[in-house]
């Protein structure tokens, strides 16, 4: 996923299992990709400027973003995705958003907002902005649908929008004291897009921001039956998800696309304002409670089985491994009880089926308090 011309943080770690041309199409109601390409000729020609023969085109479609919170606890509104709609007809398909030696490898000629069920999502959560690209029927473009056919096929937005507000607070995140990623009172921090003003491109990437991207062989982009305003892209789309799992592989130095230390201090000297030391700390946001999660139960009711429940935790940046089944759900510890201190023992709801219990740790309630006796020492010696 990519804001702008620069991607805040890079890549996710998603394992991904592909679902062969041949296989659709036997799924199909469609009897061939040249129905699908005559059915939109006119967009096609429109895309390309042009009259464009259809035999020289491939057609494959994107699940490009939705309104679920992704890796970099942002996430599309539902009408930022209407408006990613509207603007990715004739906007280009490229690689790893390379805007700087990558040309154009294909372009979207239409595009639609679809209902897609997964488990452990909640309802709201599963809009998407899909849509259809062609690329040429050439030697490059035949490896490059191998490819995509095969599996290796996460997808990925550039844009520009004018909003990213913050779920805690409802100001701009990039301005605001929270960290996308911890917690406070509100649960999980985040931000969400509004205002798009632009889509640059949509990229094939080997990982996307945004969960459960890829790209599929359309069926013709045909109504559902569900509320009249969300389509349906198959006939049976839940043959196509992608069995997808996070190993963890990419560190981060702060949740979430906060800026960096150097990028914070470039871009106040940029703007010629003293960077001290408490606009540095409103700045970066204060500390919130992820430290103190002691552990996670994630309620049946939502989470099917222990395999949707791991991914879950694991999606949210803590650690799965130690676990057990229990009559409130499924469990994750993140550590031991007996570390805990028994006095500040708390439960917080996160997200709906989603239940922390908190408590500080005795060695960093220890440290703390050995900290600032000494720092109260200091002051009162008059040495700062």
């Amino acid at each position: 996923m990519n804001q702008s011309l620069a991607t805040w943080l890079e890549g996710d770690s998603r394992g991904t299992r592909g679902i062969t041309l041949e296989r659709l199409l036997e799924q199909d109601e469609v009897s061939s990709e040249d129905d699908l390409k005559r059915k939109h000729q006119d967009k096609i020609n429109a895309a390309a400027g042009r009259e464009v023969d259809l035999d020289s085109i491939h057609v494959r479609g994107m699940h490009l973003c939705n309104t679920r919170m992704d890796y970099y606890y942002s996430s599309f509104s539902r009408g930022a995705i209407s408006e990613v709609v509207e603007l990715l007809p004739g906007a280009p398909m490229m690689l790893m958003h390379d805007y700087f030696q990558g040309m154009p490898e294909g372009k979207f000629f239409h595009a639609q907002v679809a209902r897609h069920d997964a488990p452990g999502v909640l309802p709201g959560e599963d809009i998407w902005a899909d849509g259809l690209y062609f690329v040429p029927k050439d030697q490059r473009g035949d490896e490059l649908i191998r490819r995509i056919d095969l599996g290796m096929n996460e997808v990925s937005i550039g844009w520009r929008c004018l909003d990213v507000t913050c779920s805690e607070c409802k100001q701009d995140i990039r301005a605001c004291r929270h960290i996308p990623g911890e917690i406070y009172d509100g649960g999980f921090a985040h931000y969400t897009f509004g205002g798009i003003l632009s889509v640059l491109e949509a990229s094939q990437v080997f990982r996307g921001g945004q969960k459960d991207t890829s790209n599929f062989t359309p069926e013709g982009f045909e109504p559902s039956d569900d509320d009249g305003e969300t389509k349906s892209l198959f006939s049976d789309w839940k043959s196509l998800t992608r069995t997808k799992q996070r190993y963890g592989d990419i560190v981060r130095s702060m949740p979430a696309g906060k800026y960096t230390p150097e990028k914070f201090a470039k871009s106040v000297r940029d703007r010629g304002v003293e960077a001290d030391v408490r606009t540095l700390w409103s700045m970066f946001g204060l500390p919130g409670k992820r430290s103190n999660v002691q552990s996670l139960t994630l309620a049946k009711s939502r989470f099917s089985d222990m395999s949707v429940a791991a991914r879950y935790v694991r999606d949210h940046d803590f650690r799965a491994d130690k676990r057990k089944v229990g009559d409130g759900g499924f469990s994750f510890q993140q550590f031991p009880e007996r570390l805990a201190d028994p006095e500040t023992w708390q439960t917080q709801e996160l997200q709906t089926g989603v239940t922390a219990r908190l408590a500080e740790r005795k060695s960093d309630k220890k440290e703390d308090r050995v900290a600032n006796e000494g720092s109260l020492e200091r002051l009162l010696s008059g040495v700062v």
